[in-house]
């Protein structure tokens, strides 16, 4: 329960800073693109700290609904908005007009993934318990590896197929016969022209 109590504290003071770079960066910003992104992070972590702040959890009382819609939080964060988020506030320093915002923003982002990242492993028995379907986390390197002990055969050496000489010369057969007709060139007739286009060229 005190991890839960730290990443709850962690992710409040996250929220906090984000509620003063809303407040601060409101008016300047609020047109561009990138502030959508802002905003809905803003919402997202607002809706999560007010279920994690509540009393509820604390006595681990939070009901399905709660835990569902946490859940659901969760992963629309992790798995759908994360990433846009990511390229809107790198598309910030890229642009290079306000490079300290953007390292800003990537950086709340980064502490914020880590901290929704424990309390979606922190809470995966609750999640399971309650009917949420589990989507796997992504796999790291070391899981990703070929070596299981599995024959993958042997490496060819040789080509496969036709050999050409150095000196050979190959004729490909012509895909369709060439008519005289064909080669003759249709002559347009030109149009008269207006006194119009005398005038004006």
């Amino acid at each position: 329960m005190y991890e839960m109590d730290d990443v709850v504290r962690s992710l409040k003071q996250e929220y906090r800073i984000i509620l003063l770079l809303n407040h601060r960066n409101k008016n300047q910003h609020r047109a561009a693109g990138w502030y959508e992104a802002f905003n809905e992070m803003k919402r997202n972590c607002g809706q999560i700290v007010d279920l994690l702040g509540s009393r509820r959890l604390q006595s681990k009382r939070l009901r399905d609904t709660e835990w569902v819609k946490l859940y659901k939080l969760l992963q629309r964060a992790l798995f759908r908005q994360l990433k846009k988020w990511y390229w809107q506030f790198n598309g910030i320093i890229a642009l290079g007009q306000f490079v300290t915002l953007g390292c800003t923003l990537v950086a709340l982002l980064a502490n914020m993934r880590a901290l929704y990242m424990k309390l979606w492993e922190m809470n995966n028995t609750e999640f399971v318990r309650r009917g949420c379907s589990m989507k796997n986390l992504p796999k790291t390197k070391s899981e990703t590896g070929v070596d299981n002990g599995e024959e993958l055969g042997e490496i060819i050496d040789e080509d496969i197929g036709n050999t050409v000489r150095e000196n050979e010369l190959v004729v490909m057969p012509s895909p369709l016969p060439v008519t005289e007709n064909a080669n003759k060139k249709k002559k347009k007739k030109k149009k008269n022209k207006s006194a119009i286009d005398g005038i004006f060229g």
